[in-house]
């Protein structure tokens, strides 16, 4: 007993020595060393892009030397979406470490700046107004400057800008015959020549929809209409485009051509003048009532637009409206349309202009066969740069964000190209309506909890002089040419250095092509006719639902109307509770504080007493009970600073409004009552539940597989090694791979299934019908993990059973269904249990592979969550979802337990 003893005592001996130890290791890595400010100088921190830390350090480095007194640490503003996902930057303001500069995208810094993030510059740029050094408003694009102020603040300086154009391919449209003519008043002033290609100017160019009424379709092809339509008198000839739309949901597409006009109300449609998905389907599928669009065959988009005969899939298209870097902001923007009123109180998303805009867009896809057959096509040019389908000759036009110039420049100098302003409504034209554009970029700001603001502010004001950029584009374009590329600059927002770049850079450069600068002189005269997105507290969530918006009316799982009123109604949602923020009182954290740690200390009081008794009722045996709290003191102490502490804190945060930059508010249930109000929250729970199917496939490939390694054959080890390796590749190494496995053109299951005779395979992630089914066949890969426990449990079933069933005559599949799954049934329950609690909190797919689309068919529970935590910062809301996901599998799991006593087999 005495060696026992010392035993203990030795073991107590060694862990406070390892406890000492680790401590002392954990004060040596926190403690601050002596760094260059303890030295006499002071240091300023600034967070960048990844991308721009080389050149800004170039700048950084010249600050340095002519101010000696000043460090400048550059730390990296890591994130996926620095408008979606600022989580670093946030955290940092939280946690009251923020850096003292950042160079952040314009449209975040004044969301956030909205809700007390940024440090206003005003009094900045006033006191330094007669400084030689200034930063002067006049210096910047009215535009940039403006994106960044909000009610009459300005919470930082642009120093980045990008626009949008219209880009198009002039081989492929004067192939087409779109050229100038020698009456064009463009020929005629000499800006032009006739023969040139002629870009669209307007609308019904690029697309002119004749007719869009219900209609019947017999079965030899004749399609007939209401007395309301005239085709003659709509101009409805031989070889327009005809779509017609079936379907409960309209999204059952045919596309075909006219092949003649009948008389008024009739007409014939020609089937093999260009083969198209579902040709073969037309006469059982198509018939009937349907909807039918007939588009002027003159049409840019018609014309330039080309169909594989053979697989009747897109092969090269005039248009496409959201492939390049174009979204409904700038559809609504061209047609005069606005997301915000004036006052900003109030979202105007349901504007009858921006309606307008999007039923355009809808005409233009079902124009090209639906969406879907627009996202294929997409996808056969995702990934590289260079495999673009603009470089490609694949698609003759497309609206472009001005850094595609550098893409060219790179890729391919010489391509005849040219850059027009965006196509105007016919009736804004009519109207003298001006060139419209889009901008966004970046910007200098100071954080308003920043250490050294009067610091940052000099870097910031360095940073943002034409001596300073100067220097970085010096540096950019020494590194293009030791890559042995051409250096093409990005536009900025400042005048004088946009004139710097273009004398010194692209004019006076032989390496660049005369289409490139061209190009880049239109980006620059758009500039000034720049819209941005709107200045509001509620910028994310107005960016994702009018996307979202969008992408449900394209799919016509809604009306233009139905999606943006819907998306309208919960953009002001949010907008009226920052709006109008709830009057409960402040969450007193102190208190709660001193509260839970008093708990803490009742809790270590009751153990004590309670062990102090149990120690005098059974002697000697409860002696050291204090030891082995004291070795689990590190465990118990990270439990109630990070594991108890946080769920206390994310049940109080449940029933308040907190955003991280504000006090916490309590407002009852309130969280509770518009999360059941929200049917995005609804839609989320079924898409979820969707994926259930998931758990008893993942069950029955799991324990087909170790059945089928369930075999003392040579090389056994490696075939189980093999099937168990996807079970420990990264998540996001594996997504992106399926990614892969999954496009529609050149994927490896559509080649095979290609391959196999099937002429129309899925579209799969890029499908509202295949997406889910996706990735639950994705998750399939991964049944190596369980494979293991499968096999632990074949293992553990005495092979006397077997000979004994065999003996009495049992068959193979007798033996399995009365010996195997009876035993293996405590695995089936511990698979099926960890399976229904993993499938409520699936997020990296929807988060890496879909973004939660198409048309929110993988808006999961959890990524929903995500959003409304670091993307809207409604924490209150997402810790809500939290706990409602916590009882939602908590009754599962005990419903699981319970029903598992009546089928569950121990052996025992």
């Amino acid at each position: 007993m005495l060696g026992f003893k010392n035993k203990i005592e030795k073991s107590f001996t060694l862990t406070t020595i390892c406890i000492v130890v680790l401590a002392l290791i954990a004060a040596f890595l926190l403690y601050p060393r002596s760094s260059e400010s303890e030295k006499g100088k002071k240091t300023i921190v600034i967070w960048v892009p990844r991308s721009k830390t080389d050149s800004i350090k170039k700048s950084v480095e010249e600050f340095e030397r002519r101010n000696p007194e000043y460090q400048v640490q550059v730390g990296s503003a890591t994130v996926r979406d620095a408008v979606g996902d600022p989580t670093r930057f946030l955290l940092g303001v939280a946690g009251n470490v923020p850096p003292d500069l950042i160079y952040f995208d314009r449209f975040a810094i004044v969301e956030w700046a909205s809700r007390g993030a940024f440090f206003p510059l005003n009094e900045y740029l006033k006191r330094d107004k007669a400084l030689p050094d200034a930063i002067s408003q006049a210096n910047y694009v009215a535009p940039a400057w403006n994106e960044a102020t909000y009610k009459g603040k300005q919470y930082a300086v642009p120093n980045s800008v990008d626009n949008r154009a219209l880009f198009y391919n002039k081989n492929l449209l004067i192939r087409a015959g779109f050229v100038y003519e020698k009456n064009d008043p463009e020929v005629r002033s000499g800006h032009v020549k006739a023969g040139d290609a002629k870009p669209p100017k307007s609308w019904n160019e690029l697309c002119r929809k004749r007719i869009d009424s219900k209609a019947k379709v017999m079965s030899n092809g004749k399609v007939v209409f209401g007395a309301g339509v005239n085709l003659v008198h709509s101009g409805v000839a031989k070889n327009d485009v005809i779509t017609i739309l079936s379907g409960d949901g309209l999204n059952d597409i045919f596309r075909a051509r006219v092949q003649s006009v009948v008389d008024s109300t009739t007409l014939l449609v020609d089937f093999e003048k260009e083969l198209a998905p579902g040709t073969q389907r037309v006469a059982s599928e198509f018939t009937g009532n349907v909807r039918v669009k007939i588009f002027d065959r003159n049409s840019y988009i018609v014309k330039l637009t080309r169909f594989d005969s053979y697989t009747g899939s897109l092969k090269t298209a005039g248009f496409i409206p959201f492939f390049g870097n174009s979204w409904l902001y700038m559809y609504g923007w061209l047609n005069g349309g606005k997301f915000m009123s004036s006052d900003g109180r109030k979202c105007t998303l349901d504007d009858p202009r921006i309606v307008e805009a999007l039923q355009y867009i809808i005409d233009m896809y079902d124009c090209l066969g639906g969406v879907e057959e627009a996202r294929i096509f997409q996808s056969s040019g995702m990934g590289s740069s260079m495999l673009d389908l603009f470089l490609n000759n694949k698609i003759a036009m497309k609206i472009e964000i001005s850094w595609f110039m550098q893409t060219i420049s790179s890729y391919k100098p010489n391509m005849s190209f040219g850059v027009v302003p965006a196509p105007l409504p016919d009736s804004r034209i009519k109207a003298g309506g001006q060139p419209v554009s889009w901008m966004g970029g970046w910007s200098y700001a100071i954080p308003s909890t920043a250490k050294n603001k009067d610091d940052a502010w000099k870097l910031m004001k360095w940073l943002c002089s034409l001596e300073a950029n100067k220097i970085r584009a010096e540096f950019e374009s020494t590194v293009s040419k030791s890559k042995g590329q051409v250096y093409f600059p990005r536009l900025s927002p400042e005048k004088r250095f946009n004139k710097y770049l273009y004398k010194k850079y692209i004019k006076s450069s032989p390496a660049i092509s005369k289409n490139l600068k061209n190009a880049y002189s239109t980006m620059i005269y758009l500039l000034d006719y720049c819209k941005y997105r709107p200045v509001t507290p509620v910028g994310q969530k107005l960016w994702n639902e009018h996307k979202r918006a969008a992408s449900l009316a394209i799919g016509h799982s809604m009306t233009a109307k139905e999606a943006l009123d819907n998306g309208c109604r919960q953009v002001q949602i949010s907008l009226n509770r920052i709006l109008n923020p709830p009057d409960g009182p402040t969450v007193p954290w102190l208190k709660l504080i001193v509260l839970y740690c008093l708990a803490i200390l009742a809790w270590i009081v009751f153990m004590i007493l309670r062990n102090r008794r149990k120690k005098q009722a059974n002697g000697y045996r409860r002696n050291k009970w204090y030891e082995g709290y004291i070795c689990v003191s590190p465990w118990l102490l990270g439990f109630f600073t990070f594991g108890a502490g946080s769920i206390v804190f994310s049940i109080v945060i449940s029933f308040t409004s907190y955003d991280v930059l504000s006090p916490a508010k309590f407002i009852g249930l309130d969280n509770y009552r518009n999360l059941v109000a929200d049917p995005i929250f609804w839609l989320s729970i079924r898409n979820t539940c969707f994926m259930i199917i998931s758990v008893p496939l993942s069950i029955i490939a799991g324990i087909a597989l170790a059945l089928l390694l369930n075999h003392s054959l040579r090389g056994m080890q490696l075939y189980r090694t093999l099937f168990y390796l996807p079970a420990i590749v990264p998540m996001v190494a594996a997504l992106l791979l399926w990614m892969k496995v999954f496009d529609p053109r050149i994927g490896f299951i559509n080649q095979l299934l290609i391959t196999m005779g099937v002429d129309d395979p899925p579209a799969w992630l890029s499908s509202p019908v295949w997406a889910k089914p996706s990735i639950i066949i994705m998750s399939l890969w991964g049944v190596g993990g369980s494979m293991v426990i499968w096999l632990a449990g074949l293992k553990n079933i005495p092979e006397t059973l077997y000979e004994a069933a065999a003996i009495d005559g049992a068959g193979p599949i007798r033996r399995f269904t009365h010996i195997t799954l009876p035993m293996l049934t405590p695995y089936i329950f511990f698979n099926l249990v960890m399976g229904m609690i993993g499938i409520f909190q699936i997020f990296e797919q929807a988060y890496i592979m879909t973004n939660g689309g198409p048309e929110d068919a993988t808006l999961f529970y959890a990524y929903k969550l995500f959003n409304e935590a670091f993307r809207y910062l409604n924490f209150g809301t997402a810790s809500a979802m939290a706990w409602l996901l916590f009882f939602v599998v908590l009754v599962i799991t005990l419903f699981n337990f319970w029903l598992g006593k009546k089928w569950v087999h121990y052996g025992d």
